[in-house]
């Protein structure tokens, strides 16, 4: 419990590694200790390989020193 004046500037906010969950996944399917249902893929074409060539404009208000004018880059991976 937060007490004023006291734990106001702490911040808590709790991070996962994907290689921690991969991992805890991996030992909780070879002990069998969970079945699995039904799993939520919603970024999984997040940075999936490109089969065709995507160009994309860099903003207007960036500027690259050695560079006039806008840049256009290409992905090597999706976003």
């Amino acid at each position: 419990m937060q007490v004023e004046g006291r734990d106001f500037f702490e911040t808590y906010a709790p991070v996962v590694n994907m290689s921690t969950v991969r991992m805890v996944m991996t030992l909780a399917a070879k002990h069998r200790l969970f079945t699995s249902k039904q799993v939520d893929y919603c970024n999984a074409s997040v940075q999936a390989k490109l089969d065709e060539t995507v160009d994309v404009w860099m903003p207007s208000d960036i500027k690259v020193e050695g560079h006039e004018g806008r840049l256009a880059l290409k992905l090597k991976k999706s976003l």
